[in-house]
C-alpha cells in the first residue's frame, strides 16, 4: 500500500511489483488510478534477477506494522477505541508518505547510489502511546483506551526501532519534512477523501 501512495505522488517513474498474494485484488483496487504501476505477479528467481538488471531502483519495504491505517478507518467509521497495549512506550519511526516517495526518487536518481542498501524513516522516535493520543486528537471523539499485553502479542512485540537515515542523507542530500502531527492530519485528511475506495475494498475483500 505504501508503494502505491508513492507511485501515484512520484507519478512520472515506472513501478512494476513482482508479487502474488491474497491481498492482490485489494491492491489492484487501491492502484485503479495509478496508471504508472504494473504488477507482474509471481516470478522465478531468473526473472526477477532479470528485472533488478533492468530497474533503476529496487524497493523491498519494511514496516513495523501497527495497525495504523485500519485505526483510523475504524475510529473514523465507527468510534472504535484506539487501543494501547500495556504502557505504549514502545518508540517507533513514522514517516509519511511522500517523503518516502521523494527518498526513493532521491535514492534511484542520485549517481554513486547503485548497488546501495538504505534506511528510510524520520530518524525520530516516537513512543507509540504519544502517536495514538495525537490521532485521537485529531479525530473528534476519538477514544484512547489502555490494555493490558494479550500473551501472544507480547510474544510479537520488537522492541523500540528508529531508522538511522545518516547514510541516505549523506548520500542524496534527502531528508524528511512532514513532522508527524501534520503527517496524521494528511493521512486522516486521504481517508476522508477515498473512503469509499477503502470501505469498498474491505467489503469485496471479504
Amino acid at each position: 500500500e505504501t508503494i502505491i501512495r508513492a507511485a501515484k505522488i512520484i507519478g512520472d517513474v515506472k513501478v512494476k511489483i513482482a508479487w502474488s498474494g491474497p491481498m492482490m485484488d485489494r491492491l489492484h483496487h487501491l492502484a485503479h488510478d495509478v496508471p504508472n504501476i504494473e504488477f507482474l505477479g509471481f516470478r522465478s528467481r531468473e526473472e526477477v534477477m532479470e528485472l533488478y538488471r533492468g530497474a533503476i531502483a529496487v524497493l523491498l519495504p519494511s514496516r513495523v506494522h501497527e495497525n495504523f491505517p485500519l485505526m483510523v478507518l475504524e475510529a473514523l467509521a465507527s468510534g472504535k477505541p484506539l487501543t494501547i497495549y500495556g504502557t505504549g512506550a514502545q518508540r517507533r519511526d513514522y514517516v509519511y508518505v511522500e517523503d518516502v516517495a521523494r527518498a526513493f526518487l532521491a535514492a534511484a536518481l542520485t549517481p554513486g547510489t547503485e548497488g546501495h542498501a538504505y534506511n528510510v524513516g524520520s530518524g525520530v522516535g516516537t513512543s507509540f502511546r504519544e502517536m495514538v493520543e495525537l490521532l485521537a486528537g485529531a479525530i473528534p471523539g476519538a477514544v484512547v483506551k489502555s490494555v493490558p499485553w494479550p500473551s501472544e502479542r507480547l510474544l510479537l512485540e520488537t522492541g523500540d526501532f528508529v531508522a538511522d537515515i545518516r547514510a541516505l542523507r549523506a548520500a542524496t542530500g534527502w531528508a524528511p519534512t512532514v513532522p508527524l502531527p501534520e503527517g496524521i492530519q494528511r493521512t486522516i485528511a486521504y481517508y476522508r477523501e477515498h473512503w469509499d475506495h477503502y470501505v469498498k475494498a474491505e467489503v469485496e475483500a471479504r
